[in-house]
């Protein structure tokens, strides 16, 4: 398989993991998920605001769309914004650092045809059932509270 179709395959599963999906009854969703009919720069700007407004650094962006219109494919905007808090980050290296792969955190925005823009990101209470300490724990419930206030912020129309 060649590089470009392990990209759009890559893709087409993360889009399919942020399909909502209804969690069995006090199941927590595997993802949180937010949409608005802002435009894709406007929706990208109030989403890194929603971030540092929360308390979070803003990392940096991965263009995914960037990448694959080098090779000559037609993407609408896709992007992967990671954030964190570098505290949180240096703990849980220390404490659990089979976390790491999981850090820092990130939210996939892109537009969907239509327009209408998506904001995803994995549920850590999720990855909470999978890594349960003592010292994690809080940590998962507190992004999870962080999250959902960040997508609400972030798909806020003013």
């Amino acid at each position: 398989m060649t590089r470009c179709r392990r990209i759009l395959s890559g893709l087409m599963m993360l889009s399919a993991l942020a399909m909502p999906m209804p969690a069995p009854a006090g199941e927590p969703p595997a993802m949180l998920r937010a949409e608005t009919q802002m435009p894709f720069p406007e929706a990208m700007a109030q989403l890194q605001q929603a971030i540092e407004s929360n308390g979070y650094r803003f990392s940096r962006v991965q263009r995914v769309d960037y990448g694959l219109g080098k090779r000559g494919y037609q993407v609408p905007p896709y992007r992967i914004v990671f954030f964190g808090d570098p505290e949180e980050v240096r703990f849980l290296s220390v404490v659990r650092p089979d976390l790491i792969p999981f850090l820092p955190m990130r939210i996939l925005i892109y537009e969907k045809q239509g327009g209408t823009v998506v904001m995803t990101t994995p549920n850590p209470l999720k990855l909470g059932e999978l890594y349960r300490a003592r010292q994690t724990v809080p940590v998962f419930e507190k992004w999870h509270r962080d999250l959902r206030r960040i997508l609400q912020d972030a798909t806020r129309d003013e």
